[in-house]
């Protein structure tokens, strides 16, 4: 148990080391980074991963910097905008934002998490269409040929219905994206 045990206080360590490097640390504008955090929507626990880092390279952290511009930052990150961006590229929410302005963050981030999920339903549905159309093109054989007319017209329907799905996706998106333009 002991040697599991400083096995794995030599793994966090080595953790805490590889996120900042001893000359980023001595060159660290604190007040940047926190910003750059939160603009990433990284939680703000990171700072303590990050102190415990410099630390190990003799190096203290300004934490007083740090939440400065992690405050800025959240400000600009928890908003509709933000929230859309981060669901449509599949950014994970770590619950940063706060409880004020979380709600209208979330739903926007909702909306873009489902015109991402649409999307890719609908590209694996063309994807299918296209797969089908060309095996149809190269098949000789009258009842595969039949069998694969039936599948692609299975598969046509399910592309009619990922298109309404993206379509109805993306205008619950822009409504998001018109209300931070008003």
């Amino acid at each position: 148990m002991l040697r599991f045990s400083v096995f794995f206080l030599f793994l966090l360590s080595l953790s805490a080391c590889s996120l900042m490097s001893k000359r980023e640390c001595a060159s660290a504008d604190w007040s940047s980074i926190g910003l750059n955090d939160a603009l990433s929507g990284f939680p703000s626990g990171l700072f303590a991963e990050r102190a415990s880092a410099c630390a190990s390279h003799h190096v203290a952290a300004d934490e007083e910097a740090y939440r400065r511009g992690y405050s800025v930052g959240l400000i600009k990150y928890c908003t509709p905008a933000s929230g859309l961006a981060s669901g449509r590229n599949g950014v994970l929410y770590q619950k940063t934002c706060p409880k004020n302005e979380e709600p209208l963050f979330l739903k926007a981030y909702e909306a873009g998490s489902k015109e991402r999920e649409a999307r890719q339903a609908l590209e694996r549905a063309q994807a299918r269409v296209d797969e089908l159309t060309q095996a149809l093109e190269q098949e000789t054989d009258s009842g595969r040929r039949k069998d694969l007319r039936y599948d692609l017209k299975q598969a046509d329907r399910q592309l009619k219905a990922a298109e309404k799905e993206w379509n109805t996706a993306r205008e619950a998106s822009e409504s998001f994206e018109t209300s931070e333009e008003s």
